[in-house]
């Protein structure tokens, strides 16, 4: 998956489990490495990536039915969405967010539903996407 900001470009890559960063011009910033042992888990990545309003970077793990959440400032992982039945439970996702990241969208197309959370991770509304596509 590839997100471009103003100045930042990131592009997964699933086999090697990181994500690298580059500035506008393409010089390389960082590789964001380790994921798997750092989250704790296997992850799947897939094509959506958003950043939030704190500028930490959102990408979706199929595998885990989550929403991985990387802070650029700690350096940490943490995750929302779980195993057991939702709000808590996602499957087949996509993440967005709106321009200025107050806003979260995160579509599971398997329940054809679009999810609404704020900035802290709460989810504040949700609908069935399925009439609405179709």
């Amino acid at each position: 998956g590839v997100l471009a900001t103003s100045d930042r470009v990131f592009i997964t890559d699933d086999k090697e489990k990181t994500i690298e960063v580059f500035d506008a011009e393409l010089n390389k910033l960082e590789t964001i490495g380790d994921i798997d042992n750092r989250v704790g888990l296997h992850v799947e990545f897939n094509e959506s990536f958003a950043l939030d309003s704190s500028g930490n970077l959102l990408f979706c793990d199929n595998r885990n039915r989550k929403v991985i959440v990387y802070n650029f400032a700690t350096e940490e992982f943490s995750h929302f969405g779980d195993f057991g039945g939702f709000p808590d439970e996602l499957s087949v996702l996509e993440v967005a967010a709106s321009s200025d990241g107050k806003l979260i969208a995160v579509t599971d197309l398997v329940m054809h539903k679009l999810f609404l959370f704020n900035s802290d991770y709460e989810q504040i509304q949700e609908i069935s996407i399925e009439n609405l596509i179709g």
